[in-house]
């Protein structure tokens, strides 16, 4: 199962599974690195955190929708830049 969404404060996902990463390893705790970042967070079939990913700017990153291929998964949503 695939989720996605977005989050205001640190976070943990499911169990917690620490790391010193930046927005693409296999941690579940991710620190907010903005305003609002996404994350895409992969579960199994009893529910356990596989990993999440995070996409985390100075302001809002808000994911909209997901979708999974067989390889693959692609999220749609928008971004905000303030220059």
């Amino acid at each position: 199962m695939f989720v996605t969404g977005h989050f205001t404060n640190d976070y943990t996902f499911g169990d917690a599974v620490p790391c010193d990463c930046a927005n693409t390893c296999s941690c579940s705790m991710l620190p907010n690195e903005g305003e609002e970042d996404a994350f895409v967070w992969k579960l199994n079939g009893d529910g356990e955190t596989q990993w999440v990913l995070q996409a985390a700017g100075d302001y809002e990153q808000k994911p909209s929708g997901i979708a999974v291929g067989t390889s693959d998964v692609y999220v749609t949503g928008c971004f905000e830049y303030i220059t």
